[in-house]
């Protein structure tokens, strides 16, 4: 994964690294429709709200994804806003995610959406449980207090 790092970013979702504790992360492939694509890449897609899951059939899909519609496509050529879009994932990587969620309370939650080299989007997955309360104030105590430190060893750094 080390050379997605530099690729353009279509979509965050900011939210999970606060809601959940990231245990494992995996780059998956998207099946979108054309004018999905462009409006992705148009920067109309947010995952913020989305989480993925195993259908009956044992295929990884995610939902509540939004992509918003794309201006320049006629009305009939327009894709659904919020529709069950597949995620494509190596069969061995499937089973062992869908091992790893069974009956332990860990959700599967996107991260980002991005593009690689050859124009293709890809979606970066993360296994993750959800973090009480108490551990939200605690994740923002500690950033608050990194960010004093930060900020005072600027102040005297030369």
């Amino acid at each position: 994964m080390g050379y997605n790092q530099t690729m353009p970013t279509l979509a965050t979702n900011k939210k999970a690294h606060q809601e959940y504790e990231i245990l494992k992360t995996l780059e998956v492939g998207i099946s979108l429709r054309g004018t999905e694509v462009k409006s992705a890449k148009t920067g109309h897609a947010r995952i913020t709200e989305s989480f993925a899951r195993f259908d009956q059939n044992g295929h990884l899909t995610l939902m509540n994804a939004y992509f918003g519609p794309y201006d320049k496509a006629s009305p009939l050529d327009q894709h659904e806003a919020y529709r069950v879009r597949d995620l494509l994932i190596k069969k061995s990587e499937a089973e062992d995610l869908m091992a790893d969620t069974a009956g332990k309370n860990l959700t599967i939650v996107p991260l980002r959406m991005y593009t690689v080299r050859q124009g293709l989007i890809k979606v970066e997955i993360g296994l993750a449980r959800g973090k009480k309360q108490y551990d939200k104030r605690k994740t923002l105590k500690e950033r608050d207090v990194k960010r004093e430190i930060d900020r005072t060893l600027k102040k005297y750094t030369y």
